[in-house]
């Protein structure tokens, strides 16, 4: 193993090319399957990273305005508490707006920049 991490060493690029055999080997040892591309698995990754998330936000979404209706509806009269229910109902909706507005946005940039233009098949979006 020293052997390998003096050669490593001696020049930049070998020091990089060491490591991701050293990672490689560790990975053999550990019994994962090293034949799968990481690059191709990253954008899956991320794209489920994303709709999990998305996911999570319209549970979140969902249950602030069903707890705002359930206050206005609860208001009895009282004024304060019917402006709290539309301020959150407002705040919300603003939020989800923003995520599908972002959302939307890094879509279409992703595709008009991958290769293919707009008909590519994104990965995990």
């Amino acid at each position: 193993m020293s052997a390998q991490s003096n050669s490593g060493s001696q020049a930049g690029g070998t020091e990089i090319q060491s490591l991701g055999g050293n990672l490689e080997q560790l990975g053999k040892a550990a019994q994962y399957d090293t034949s799968k591309n990481n690059i191709t698995e990253f954008p899956k990754i991320v794209g489920l990273i994303i709709s999990y998330f998305a996911q999570l936000l319209g549970v979140i979404y969902l249950g602030l305005v069903v707890y705002a209706g359930s206050l206005w509806m609860m208001a009895h009269g009282n004024d304060d508490q019917v402006v709290k229910a539309k301020t959150i109902i407002r705040n919300a909706t603003i939020g989800m707006i923003l995520f599908v507005g972002a959302y939307a946005i890094v879509y279409f940039v992703l595709a008009a920049l991958s290769s293919g233009g707009f008909n590519s098949n994104l990965q995990g979006f």
